[in-house]
């Protein structure tokens, strides 16, 4: 990707309906396209747009047909940039408008079974009546554009929530049930399920995944499936809350003209969105490593933490599900500050400190008597700077170590572990460092014997401390999250769910025992929602015995968790993930391995994306270079809540013993 890329752009927006029109989707691409054209870059921009006439007898939008967001008109646009648009070239794609879900049909072996699928509500050629975009259909022309090597970024402004469109806040009548959606049957049927014995999982099934490299795109959606995506109006103006503050904030970052990751961009703009609209929760998915916009880089993550809040009060989104404790001490930045650390590191800042903390937010106030800051008009985020936590791994150096203190020094100020000099009989040393005659430098186990998935690790010099401290920091932080638990929930939170775990064969397995499994095996995970009105959000994370932790109900850069409504209209209830565990290569000589299940259940829809490890084995330089600062392991949470509010979750750990 380079300066000389072709930009293309097609913008969608109608207010026209028949019935339950809109106000803002037309403002909401006016919007995006004067920011995209006053971009000095190579950017072709297409408009479609629906107004209504204030003429209630003319029954037509006012523009030219041909600018029609008609589903003609929208195919022929796609096709022609699939035709004209070269490899590396980026595409964007806003629509901005009403939404539906409707079941996905049941010959399908991908989409949303338990929450039905999304269509975009668009018109007919003659703008009579509307018409469902299927998502499918949808899916089939971003994998043609990924195919091609196109990048791309889709934001999708209405409603995902089954059969209601978005909603107007002064409307609140504008929800509607939409008949069944066209028949895809025509449509060829590939599965997006890959079975290598190098994979640990298979891949899971949700939308984006259906046909798509998730390298190749990425979508940013207004709300999540069970919500209303809403539009208000906006210094005298309608649009939908997701436009509104999508294009405030990139106006901003081309304001300061400043760089920042991903993670910080999404998470601000969330925020953001629920400032407004608390019960709309943007989501996204889809790679994190290009953008189609200026002042996102393409570094996905940094080690700060979103802020939400006002002048009376500021939340850290991350609780003491994440680790955080009452006395943690945060240096907080304007959204837009840059986060390259030789910039970052001139940059004013207020420091705050923790003063009390629920299961995923921390309220955060100034230490002693300074005061805090006011509110920032486009929000903070934070860094971590000292953690109240002791250290939670213990780390001996044997007798063949030289320069112990200086080893000593070099781990202050890590997280989860510190380092004994000279370990007694009495130490409870989780692991040890050895030097072999070979000059390696081994991480031994409890026992002092060498761990199969843990290679030695060469040093140039003695003095070459930081690639063994970086990799001890990761085996402590690994240690912490496997023996992540939580406190006992509440007996109504508890009664709100039930988990089951069964193979292929429709036999089903207890979560409290070990579960020994042959290599290549399906296994599958429903989960049932037996709440009445509330939606329950799952993360379910893999610690891998390569000491690697990854999330089973993300893609690359999605919000991480699956979303389960309670039970009505296209919605069943259930949740499944299905899977299949493999034996490392490393590992494959002992003939099995053990692989840790974390099973998350959470009231409010939260990601632990931050929480995942890359393998240990992989090289130091590239761990050095890819792996998230070390303060940075503490998880974005995606809902601001209240102190004080009700919130609960629930952990299970299951242990899978796979053998070759």
């Amino acid at each position: 990707m380079s300066e000389s890329n072709t930009r293309w752009t097609l913008l969608v927006g109608i207010n026209f309906y028949a019935t339950r029109p809109l106000r803002g989707c037309v403002n909401d691409v006016n919007m995006m396209k004067q920011y995209l054209r006053s971009d000095a870059t190579n950017n072709r921009v297409t408009v479609l747009t629906a107004t209504k006439s204030p003429d209630t007898a003319y029954r037509q939008p006012v523009e030219q047909q041909s600018a029609w967001p008609t589903q003609s008109n929208i195919r022929s646009h796609l096709e022609e940039i699939i035709r004209s648009a070269n490899a590396g070239d980026l595409v964007y794609i806003h629509y901005s408008g009403h939404g539906s879900r409707r079941p996905t049909p049941a010959q399908k072996p991908y989409g949303h079974s338990d929450t039905g699928d999304v269509a975009l509500v668009v018109l007919n050629d003659d703008a009579s009546a509307n018409e469902d975009f299927p998502g499918f259909a949808l899916a089939m022309i971003l994998k043609r554009m990924v195919k091609k090597g196109l990048l791309v970024t889709l934001v999708l402004d209405c409603c995902f929530s089954g059969h209601v469109y978005r909603q107007d806040s002064e409307q609140n009548t504008s929800i509607r049930t939409l008949g069944p959606i066209s028949a895809i049957g025509e449509l060829p049927v590939h599965s997006s399920r890959s079975y290598t014995t190098q994979q640990t999982f298979r891949d899971a099934q949700p939308l984006p995944r259906w046909l798509v490299n998730p390298e190749g795109y990425k979508i940013i959606s207004a709300c999540g499936p069970h919500e209303i995506a809403q539009e208000t109006a906006f210094h005298g103006a309608h649009h939908g809350v997701l436009s509104f503050f999508l294009h405030q904030s990139l106006v901003s970052l081309r304001n300061q003209q400043t760089a920042i990751s991903h993670q910080t961009f999404l998470g601000n703009l969330i925020n953001s969105v629920q400032s407004q609209v608390t019960r709309q929760t943007p989501t996204h998915c889809g790679t994190q490593r290009f953008s189609f916009f200026e002042g996102i880089s393409r570094e996905p993550i940094s080690d700060f933490i979103p802020v939400s809040g006002d002048n009376s009060r500021l939340c850290l989104d991350a609780g003491s599900a994440h680790g955080v404790c009452c006395g943690d001490t945060f240096a907080l930045y304007p959204f837009f500050s840059p986060e390259n650390a030789i910039e970052a590191a001139s940059l004013p800042s207020f420091e705050a400190k923790v003063l009390s903390l629920t299961p995923f937010t921390s309220e955060l106030g100034a230490p002693g008597s300074a005061a805090m800051p006011n509110a920032h008009r486009n929000g903070w985020k934070a860094k971590a700077l000292t953690r109240s936590l002791p250290p939670q791994v213990q780390v001996g150096l044997t007798q063949t170590m030289d320069n112990k203190a200086e080893w000593s020094r070099a781990a202050l100020g890590r997280h989860f572990f510190q380092i004994l000099e000279e370990p007694s009989a009495d130490s409870q040393c989780e692991f040890f460092l050895d030097r072999a005659q070979d000059g390696n430098y081994r991480i031994l186990n409890s026992a002092h014997q060498m761990i199969p998935s843990i290679l030695p690790i060469p040093l140039d010099s003695p003095a070459e401390f930081q690639p063994v401290i970086e990799i001890l920091e990761h085996l402590a932080t690994f240690k912490y999250i496997e023996g992540f638990k939580s406190p006992i929930p509440t007996l109504k939170f508890q009664s709100n769910f039930h988990l089951d775990l069964e193979d292929a064969s429709q036999r089903f397995y207890s979560l409290d025992a070990v579960l020994d499994t042959k290599e290549n095996q399906d296994l599958k995970l429903t989960i049932k929602n037996k709440s009445k009105n509330s939606p329950l959000y799952a993360t379910i994370l893999n610690l891998t015995p390569m000491w690697q932790i990854q999330c089973l109900t993300a893609d690359e850069g999605n919000s991480g968790y699956l979303t389960i409504p309670p039970e009505g209209d296209d919605c069943t209830d259930k949740g499944t993930i299905e899977w299949s565990m493999a034996v490392p290569g490393l590992l494959r000589p002992q003939q099995e391995c053990e692989d840790k299940i974390k099973i998350i259940l959470t009231t409010h829809p939260t990601s632990f994306h931050t929480l995942l490890l890359p393998k240990i084995v992989e090289p130091i330089e590239h761990r050095l270079r890819t792996h998230q600062p070390t303060s940075a392991w503490i998880s974005l949470s995606e809902q601001p809540t209240s102190i004080g509010r009700q919130e609960d979750y629930y952990i299970a750990t299951l242990v899978i013993r796979t053998h070759v």
